[in-house]
């Protein structure tokens, strides 16, 4: 990612791809849909099948999820579509043919979305959504079959990731947001759900870091051994 995707990114602006707009959701938006339906729609843009699923027959080398989600059942198609309108901001979007050579275009527009470039609107909603791609255990098809990789998907079980507090307890999202919101530089309840997901995890990552480097530089004026602390200074890049 160069310097200009991550201004973008950090202003929160729009990313293009074939034409059609990927304008990114911002907290509200998220928390209007639900938490866990915004996690349920995300799982449709992983980009790799190798992220579903483990030990892929040969057979099944050259697909891609999109392959599998337009061969599904109703229910996995009909949430594949559903979750294109939310992250595309569409109300309508059409389905031409009923194979993997399938196309999706939104209402009124041109624009063609199909397994060819698929990945590439993909790519842009994992950035925009900061996306901590991870496997699951019990992803292992047995089939060569896309219709049984369909359903060991569906039955797939949710992961969303947490972060653990210093005093180990498991803190959700809308803990996150009331930290950032209380502890945060000119943030607070009124405007921090005007931030995009990028700009909302920066925040709370650079306010981590403030407050690490805080607390190390009081433990050496307090005579604490500075071999034993790790001492990084705010000012510098965010581990993703």
């Amino acid at each position: 990612m160069n310097i200009d995707d991550e201004l973008k990114l950090l202003k929160g602006s729009s990313f293009f791809v074939n034409g059609i707009e990927i304008k990114p959701l911002t907290i509200g938006e998220i928390v209007d849909l639900g938490y866990l339906q915004y996690h349920r729609y995300l799982k449709y843009f992983v980009e790799n099948i190798e992220d579903y699923f483990k030990d892929i027959p040969d057979e099944l080398k050259e697909i891609i999820p999109f392959d599998v989600f337009i061969r599904s059942d109703s229910d996995i198609l009909n949430e594949f579509t559903n979750a294109i309108k939310f992250f595309f901001k569409e109300d309508k979007i059409k389905i031409l043919g009923g194979d993997i050579q399938s196309t999706i275009f939104p209402e009124n527009k041109n624009k063609l979305i199909n397994r060819d470039n698929w990945l590439q609107y993909c790519k842009v909603v994992n950035i925009q959504n900061c996306v901590n791609k991870t496997l699951d255990d019990d992803y292992n098809p047995k089939s060569s079959k896309a219709r049984e990789i369909a359903e060991k998907l569906r039955k797939a079980r949710e992961k969303i990731n947490k972060i653990k507090s210093k005093n180990n307890e498991q803190l959700d999202f809308s803990d996150l947001i009331s930290c950032l919101a209380t502890n945060g530089n000119n943030l607070n309840l009124l405007n921090i759900f005007n931030l995009t997901m990028y700009q909302f995890n920066d925040q709370f990552k650079r306010m981590q870091m403030f407050e690490e480097y805080d607390i190390n530089i009081r433990s050496l004026l307090a005579g604490a051994d500075k071999d034993k602390i790790d001492l990084k200074h705010w000012i510098s890049k965010i581990k993703v």
